[in-house]
């Protein structure tokens, strides 16, 4: 487990710099979403022709906005309270369905688009950032604990006495101070 604001030290050629869960989420996701967006703009150029490559670029802007705002916000409310990080990341959702419902049923834009090409690169694009964020994660050595490191050298009621009992526990010892006497199943009742 590692503490937020240490790291063990490997020396200036090792030391690489940890980018925070947002950093790693936007670095890895928008490589994932942009590799896989740019090869369905290719395939789509080739395929359709400039309206496909237009409609699967539109498509990787899209998927982009989506996750890139969404992850912005969460992020901000988490670190303006942590308590507020899944009201906002659930308003901020449905916030942009409704936009992306609105652009597709209450304006003509859909007619302007090659569909097929749009619709695929939108889902080639956000399985590409969900797959390659996921697979950032995991290989990452995130802290997901913050621990705080006590201020003062002095130690505390529960070192002093020699337990091992937590913060909430009460720290006497529960051990009988004499062993009893036992008694063996075989022998004869007096």
């Amino acid at each position: 487990m590692s503490v937020r604001g240490t790291e063990p030290d490997r020396g200036e050629r090792g030391r690489r710099e940890q980018r925070g869960p947002l950093g790693l989420a936007l670095g890895s996701g928008t490589l994932g979403a942009a590799g896989t967006g740019l090869l369905a703009v290719v395939v789509a150029a080739l395929v359709v022709g400039l309206s496909g490559a237009v409609s699967a670029l539109f498509g990787l802007v899209v998927v982009l906005l989506f996750f890139v705002v969404s992850l912005y916000l969460v992020e901000v409310a988490n670190r303006v309270a942590p308590s507020l990080t899944l009201p906002v990341g659930m308003t901020v959702y449905g916030v942009l369905v409704a936009w992306l419902g609105l652009l597709a049923f209450g304006t003509s834009l859909p007619d302007k688009l090659h569909l097929a090409s749009f619709a695929w690169t939108v889902i080639a694009s956000t399985l590409g950032w969900v797959v390659v964020q996921a697979s950032a994660v995991w290989r990452s050595r995130l802290s997901y604990v913050d621990v705080d490191l006590p201020t003062s050298a002095e130690p505390s009621k529960a070192e002093q006495h020699g337990s091992t009992a937590g913060p909430t526990e009460d720290a006497t010892d529960h051990r009988d101070p004499e062993p009893r006497p036992t008694r063996r199943v075989t022998d004869a009742p007096p």
